[in-house]
This record gives structure tokens, sequence and C-alpha cells, in this order.
């Protein structure tokens, strides 16, 4: 199986957005409203912040109670939450991808993903991936004056 980076990029964002909109009528949702999709392929998606709704929230952000949402749908849906270890085994064709295979990926490294985020995957046992922003790393906290989740 060969996975090109281009092809994941197009996937990770057609299906980023299939799944906002999928999320978003999460209540009417039916079962199974997202297509099959083709053996030995997986999604990614991608998030950012987690915050509580409020006036000062990121665009970008997701609330704790609908990323809950999000985790309990895709198990709802059968789903399968892999790893990159599982990804790269199918890659060098050692084990196959499980049916309907969803990679979560975290991106810049906010405080909310170990306060809210790590706690959720532990729960719901999912792995997931964390991309850090190396020249954030030495940013003061918020003890030392930056402001909350940025």
């Amino acid at each position: 199986m060969k996975i090109k980076f281009t092809h994941l990029l197009f996937l990770c964002g057609g299906f980023v957005a299939l799944f906002f909109l999928a999320f978003y009528f999460l209540p009417h949702a039916k079962k199974n409203i997202v297509p099959e999709f083709p053996k030995d392929s997986f999604l990614v998606i991608c998030y950012h912040d987690i915050e509580d709704p409020g006036p000062n929230r990121k665009p970008e952000s997701v609330s704790r109670e609908h990323l809950i949402e999000q985790f309990n749908w895709l198990r709802d849906q059968g789903y399968h939450v892999i790893s990159l270890d599982t990804l790269l085994a199918a890659k060098f064709g050692q084990k196959p991808l499980p049916p309907r295979s969803v990679l979560l990926t975290f991106d810049d490294g906010y405080i909310s993903f170990y306060r809210f985020v790590y706690p959720l995957l532990q729960r719901f046992k999912h792995p997931a991936v964390i991309g850090l922003v190396d020249q954030w790393m030495e940013t003061p906290t918020e003890a030392e004056g930056r402001p909350p989740n940025s």
C-alpha cells in the first residue's frame, strides 16, 4: 500500500469538511451517514484548540462537549481510531488497516491537549498524534503573563 503525502492532504481536507458537516447536524445524523471508503484507506481528523464556549473562543477551536459528541459518534458509527504505528504497519504490509480507520491529530501543542484532550483520549482508549510547534516551546506560561489557551 502506497500512501502519498498529496493524497493524505486531499483526504484530510475533504473529509474534515465532510465530518464538520456531519457533526454540525449530529443530533439529526442517521447511522452510516458517511459512506464506506476504499479498502486500505483512512481519514485524518485534525483538531487545534479545545475551548469552552465564550467570547474569546478561537474559530478553529472545538468545545469539550462537542469533542465528546464527536468521539461518541465515531464509536457509534463503527470507526476505528488508529495510531501511527498501526498506519505504518499497514504501509509496510505487516497488518491491514481496520475498516473505517481514523487518525486523530491535534496541532500546535496547546495546553488544552493536556488539560482536556488527554483525559478524553484515555477514557475512550483512543490514540492520537500531537503536532508541537518547536518555536512555541519556550513561550511564557499563563502564570508568566500569557493569556489562557494561547
